[in-house]
């Protein structure tokens, strides 16, 4: 038996979506179409893969569009080419949007990510205040999100801070990210249901993360995104279950693999960014199922997670470089969008 039924498999991977089809995308998606031919192919992906150092890999890259990045600032400090090129895909997309809910859940990754940074920094003691970095003026934030990334932010810090665990700015700020896009996305179908995937994905990432703990905490529950497909009372029945109830739970479904990996992290101590890895490929093929959409937000929506993939392929092909892991582990982390 099932966790949940084979309908929300389908949805998920082939069931029928409702599609906006609003004209008021239609030049953005020409321009997007045009350039979606420069993001990388596994070719390309396997030569990065296969050059021996961290500078080879910047020296590779420095042939392709991602030159104008790699000056001396990002030579010096190689995560500003990616966080660089982050935002010149956030902007560059975001020009052809005109809908504020849409502007808002495709900016909330970086905002979110570059809040991460400031309250790690704070917890270390290389900050004193939750002061958003200059990064965040980059993004054109709109005042009621940098009031809402306040908010939690230091929600996020106290946490962290009570439990001792740096690990709970990344928990909490997830769980409100993914909650926030959801209620953005009320009643548009494609957008709604990537979220409830998302949702999805970080509870069974989060649980499969609790089997690797001697203490699992009193209320795991707490610790979940409300919002997906995946029933929450059902999934907290699975904290403290053995490897077979996993594995029966999920046979079939669109998460067998991730969570077979995930098992395998504990019986084999292995290493979880598989797990990620699964996690994105999933995020990766259903943005996907808008390839030939023709009218709407959704093409739109796609050709930016298809970017931001390319840039978290990047980073952590250069993270794999700097520390020394073999091209065939490397080969693991990337998620191709073809």
């Amino acid at each position: 038996m099932t966790l949940f039924s084979d309908s929300i498999t389908r949805r998920y991977r082939t069931g029928t979506l409702r599609w906006s089809e609003n004209t008021a995308y239609s030049f953005g998606i020409g321009r997007m179409k045009a350039r979606e031919p420069l993001f990388f192919d596994r070719s390309f992906y396997k030569r990065l893969i296969s050059v021996p150092t961290a500078q080879d890999f910047l020296r590779e890259l420095s042939e392709t569009r991602y030159a104008e990045f790699i000056d001396r600032d990002g030579l010096n400090n190689p995560a500003q080419i990616f966080s660089r090129a982050e935002e010149t895909a956030l902007h560059f997309t975001l020009e052809y949007v005109p809908e504020e809910w849409l502007r808002t859940v495709l900016v909330l990754p970086s905002a979110v990510m570059r809040m991460k940074v400031s309250l790690k920094r704070q917890l270390g003691g290389d900050e004193t205040h939750i002061t958003p970095p200059d990064s965040f003026v980059r993004l054109a934030l709109p005042r009621w999100v940098e009031s809402w990334l306040a908010t939690h932010g230091r929600t996020a810090l106290e946490q962290a801070e009570r439990k001792g665990n740096p690990g709970f700015v990344d928990l909490y700020l997830d769980q409100q990210e993914i909650e926030l896009a959801l209620n953005c996305c009320r009643n548009r179908d494609f957008a709604w249901h990537y979220y409830r995937l998302a949702a999805d994905l970080l509870n069974l990432k989060i649980l499969l993360r609790l089997r690797l703990m001697p203490e699992v905490p009193e209320k795991p529950s707490s610790l979940l995104v409300q919002g997906g497909g995946l029933p929450l009372a059902e999934l907290t029945a699975l904290v403290g279950a053995g490897d077979e109830v996993w594995s029966q739970r999920f046979r079939g479904t669109v998460f067998e693999e991730l969570v077979q990996r995930g098992l395998e992290v504990k019986i084999n101590r292995g290493w979880f960014a598989v797990v990620e890895q699964r996690a994105r490929r999933l995020l990766v093929e259903f943005a996907n199922r808008a390839r030939y959409v023709a009218l709407g937000y959704e093409p739109v929506f796609r050709f930016y997670r298809l970017w931001e993939n390319e840039i978290t392929n990047l980073r952590l092909i250069y993270g794999a470089k700097v520390t020394g892991l073999p091209a065939t582990v490397t080969e693991e982390l990337v998620v191709h969008a073809e």
